[in-house]
């Protein structure tokens, strides 16, 4: 048993130096201060509501806590599962002692890192189980996992302590049941009430997973339709309408806790406009598929080498395929549709990573042609291909990985905004290339004046403002955004 899992333990280990090498050596800011305050709250005094000065003082009003006006109490306005998953890191860091805190200075960062870097071995662990279903060849399963973690935007969310790593956790483990459920055909309660547990951790972390609910009771009821009238309604209620019913349930209640009524979900008092689907299909579509910034083959681009293994998967996956193909299709024009598609202040096309890794299974089928080291044509051109893109691609991953996190935001000049020079830079541009662009400054300042957006400030701003950006670079670029390596 030890020797079949010799695969799996080295690439454990192969994930655990890598991620442990390049934690991160600032908070990722944002909605994860929401998510802790509330696992304070539930910590230290049993109840999801935040303290009304925290709430009041960040942010605007709605855009990270939500006001219950029944109650007059504030709560985070994201699912209640983010901050019970940080319940674990916040509870390590108030059982530490002082001595060690002052030692360490900033120990919620070392915390998170660590908390964060186990995320990441149970992901690789989910991945490599999942590729096991439809690959016998280790080689194959562990290049998949790697290329997935450190080749694709998805090494960027293993290290941001936001919950974008969470939701690929949660969605891979109702992905691996799943699987094993459609393909065994089996109807048999315990692995179909797993993924139901599976999906109630997604609704609970974001309530956009809700959408899930009618897709997996389609791919359920599917296989039984030709059995009798009967069976199908006792199937359905056993394996569907009670696993439903209770999910939505307690959806509600906690809704009715935090929001003051089942139907709101949080998103109510900030923007409400933005997080409907009233926006532009065609941007979203076009941005999601040739977007510099939001691509998801330039972001992920195994799914290049997933498209060219399609065929023979779906040949010997068939179901597995059409319910990879479904799910993703009904997330990609939802998310299309929304305003908001792009995901705000963040790096690539996060709304979709969650789903990704499955949607680039096929590309485990390229891998396994690779791997039986038949030297012919075909697989020496798919293997230099699969390297030159994914080397790129590795490459333009470390570039992001070096500077902070919203470096990419904070060295916008503001006063260019409507510069059409400085907008189709920043607007435009794959992260990586900005970033690479200015490490290039790092050793000397005075080359910021090889960016045409500079030169553009230089003529439109007095040289006070332009000595004050400089030094704003100048203080953002002074450590790398390693924990271990910051200088």
């Amino acid at each position: 048993m030890l020797k079949k899992e010799k695969p799996l333990y080295l690439l454990l280990a192969l994930v655990g130096i890598i991620n442990f090498l390049s934690m991160p050596g600032e908070l990722y800011t944002g909605d994860p201060y929401a998510w802790r305050n509330e696992a304070r709250s539930i910590i230290n005094h049993g109840s999801l509501n935040i303290d009304s000065g925290i709430a009041s003082s960040r942010g605007e009003h709605g855009q990270f806590y939500t006001f219950n006006e029944n109650n007059g109490k504030w709560y985070s306005k994201y699912g209640v599962m983010n901050g019970i998953i940080n319940t674990i890191p916040v509870l390590v860091e108030k059982m530490m002692p002082k001595k060690l805190r002052a030692v360490l200075k900033t120990p919620e960062l070392l915390i998170l890192n660590w908390f964060f870097w186990g995320l990441g071995l149970i992901i690789a662990f989910l991945l490599y189980r999942i590729t096991q279903v439809f690959s016998s060849n280790p080689a194959a399963n562990i290049a998949y996992v790697l290329l997935t973690f450190y080749s694709t935007f998805t090494w960027n969310y293993l290290r941001t302590h936001n919950s974008e790593s969470t939701q690929l956790l949660f969605f891979l483990l109702f992905f691996l049941f799943l699987s094993r459920v459609i393909e065994t055909r089996s109807t048999v309660l315990r692995p179909i009430l797993l993924c139901w547990l599976s999906l109630s951790l997604l609704v609970f972390t974001k309530i956009s997973f809700l959408i899930l609910i009618p897709i997996f009771s389609g791919i359920l009821l599917w296989p039984v339709f030709s059995q009798r009238r009967d069976q199908i309604f006792w199937f359905a209620m056993r394996t569907i309408l009670l696993p439903a019913w209770l999910i939505i349930y307690a959806l509600w209640a906690v809704n009715v806790v935090k929001f003051g009524h089942p139907l709101l979900t949080g998103y109510h008092q900030w923007r409400p406009e933005i997080h409907g689907l009233n926006g532009s299909l065609w941007e979203g579509v076009y941005g999601f598929l040739f977007s510099e910034q939001r691509s998801i083959f330039i972001h992920f681009p195994i799914l290049i080498f997933a498209m060219l293994g399609f065929p023979h998967f779906y040949r010997r996956y068939k179901a597995v395929s059409l319910s990879i193909l479904l799910i993703f299709l009904v997330f990609f024009f939802t998310i299309a549709k929304l305003p908001s598609w792009r995901g705000e202040w963040c790096y690539g096309p996060r709304y979709l990573l969650f789903i990704l890794p499955t949607l680039g299974l096929p590309c485990v089928t390229v891998l396994n042609n690779i791997f039986r080291f038949q030297a012919n044509l075909k697989m020496i051109t798919q293997l230099s291909l699969i390297f030159i893109i994914c080397a790129i691609s590795t490459f333009a991953q470390i570039q992001v990985n070096h500077l902070p996190f919203f470096f990419r935001y904070s060295v916008q000049p503001n006063n260019l905004i409507t510069n059409e020079i400085a907008r189709e830079y920043f607007s435009t541009r794959h992260f990586a290339r900005i970033n690479f662009d200015f490490i290039k400054v790092k050793s000397d300042i005075d080359r910021l004046r090889a960016l045409d957006f500079f030169k553009a400030m230089e003529s439109l701003s007095s040289p006070h403002v332009v000595e004050a950006y400089r030094n704003k670079v100048r203080e953002k670029l002074a450590n790398r955004n390693y924990y271990w390596f910051r200088k």
